[in-house]
């Protein structure tokens, strides 16, 4: 039995309004990585933001720290 498919756009959603605020089209979740770069600048201090592994890349953790000599 298969499981269910990686969806196909990054959906960021603000709680306080329970609306989301920004979609970003991803085809697959091995396409994830490159839009990364898009949806760095959409962190902010105080955010909570619940991703898979395919978030995990050393750049978009170092970009979140702040530390963008290490990304």
């Amino acid at each position: 039995m298969a499981g269910p498919l990686p969806g196909h756009l990054l959906a960021v959603f603000e709680p306080a309004l329970g609306l989301v605020r920004a979609v970003v089209p991803a085809r697959t979740a091995t396409l994830r990585a490159l839009i990364l770069p898009q949806v760095l600048p959409m962190v902010s201090p105080g955010d909570c933001w619940i991703c898979d592994r395919n978030f995990c890349t050393r750049a978009f953790l170092w970009g979140i720290s702040g530390d963008t000599a290490r990304s």
